[in-house]
């Protein structure tokens, strides 16, 4: 299942993960497609607010978000790596913007540089890198 990651793309999977871990920390807000997404996100050790795509309207979460947080919130995307995911990612990127809300989806990008040949979506993610990580 695995392919062999090199020293480097293990470095900077660890690093991409303490930075992730962190926005957590300060208050970032992840968006994941469903529950199996977030409990892997969990196993690797991001304990903030992870709220689910699939169990609401692309506007709901958008409010609700915006009504719980200020203007100052961040929020990560990381959907799935397929045709779906990139969908998803579009459609709340523009959503979020248009009211004003910080979005990133570079550690979508980069973590799927590194490990996208072996992982399709997020809800592996923690089995295939906790031994790594």
């Amino acid at each position: 299942m695995r392919g062999k990651l090199t020293e480097v793309e293990i470095n900077e999977l660890k690093i991409i993960f303490d930075e992730l871990i962190k926005a957590s920390r300060a208050g970032a807000v992840i968006v994941v497609e469903g529950p199996s997404d977030r409990e892997s996100l969990r196993n690797l050790g991001i304990k903030g607010e992870i709220v689910l795509a699939s169990t609401q309207s692309d506007v709901d979460l958008v409010d609700s978000l915006v009504n719980l947080k200020s203007l100052h919130l961040e929020v990560i995307i990381l959907s799935d790596w397929d045709v779906e995911g990139k969908k998803i990612e579009k459609r709340l990127d523009r959503l979020f913007r248009s009211r004003g809300i910080s979005v990133n989806t570079e550690f979508r990008k980069r973590i799927f540089r590194i490990v996208g040949r072996d992982v399709k979506n997020i809800e592996n993610l923690s089995r295939y890198l906790e031994p790594l990580l």
